[in-house]
């Protein structure tokens, strides 16, 4: 049996084990689905804005970002005491940080990179238009998403089930580096060296302050930081 066919029999033994009704019913209703199901959205629409290029790439992207964030809202709206700590001097250098690490590794690698987002084709409103729902998607949107999936919930989850009765920022290696290789395989491969390392910066930040809105700012402010760098040198290959 090939490889594909046995990764397909996999599949659906642990579709029929885990996604039985109750067992699905559970997930929907359970703490689980608020911190996973943003992202399932964001997920979503990646793959649809594959089809996409030009201005209508960017305005699906918005629209990935805007249901995102509704998403995001409708799931925390009477959850907000999970979101734990504030601004602080040391988030705001801790994203800095990220980026420098992030382009610094990017420019020593190079190599031939595919770009998918190019607003520099785009002429006036469109090109601004593009540029502000890539800015906001990806400073605003991405950072809360994603803290939320990977180092609130699943380097709690891979500690405890009933990952509401671990703290935020409980340390356990097992957990933190299974964090650190998930953060990495979402990003493009060109991008892994950089990603494995940003994902360290971020979930050490995390441990050491147990500040996660801090962590959703340091990622911000990298993406941030990122957008600004794109825009000024026209490497796109970035986005």
């Amino acid at each position: 049996m090939c490889l594909t066919s046995l990764s397909a029999v996999s599949a659906a033994n642990f579709l029929e084990e885990h996604l039985s009704k109750s067992a699905l019913n559970n997930y929907l209703n359970g703490d689980d689905f608020r911190y996973t199901a943003p992202f399932v959205v964001f997920m979503v629409f990646t793959t649809i804005q594959g089809y996409f290029s030009g201005l209508s790439l960017f305005v699906v992207y918005g629209i990935k970002s805007f249901l995102t964030a509704i998403a995001l809202y409708i799931c925390f709206k009477n959850y907000r005491k999970e979101l734990q700590g504030g601004f602080s001097v040391s988030a705001v250098a801790c994203g800095v940080f990220a980026f420098i690490v992030w382009v610094g590794l990017g420019e020593i690698i190079g190599g031939d990179r595919p770009i998918s987002f190019d607003p520099s084709a785009l002429n006036g409103m469109e090109k601004y238009l593009s540029i502000t729902l890539r800015i906001a998607g990806a400073s605003l949107v991405v950072p809360i998403m994603e803290e939320l999936l990977w180092r609130s919930w699943l380097m709690r989850y891979l500690i405890e089930e009933d990952f509401t009765k671990v703290p935020i920022g409980e340390y356990q290696a097992k957990s933190f580096w299974i964090t650190v290789l998930m953060f990495m395989l979402v990003h493009s491969h060109f991008d892994y060296p950089a990603a494995i390392l940003v994902g360290i910066i971020y979930g050490f930040y995390l441990v050491k302050t147990k500040n996660l809105i801090g962590t959703m700012i340091a990622h911000g402010v990298t993406n941030l930081l990122l957008a600004i760098f794109i825009l000024y040198t026209d490497k796109f290959y970035y986005w």
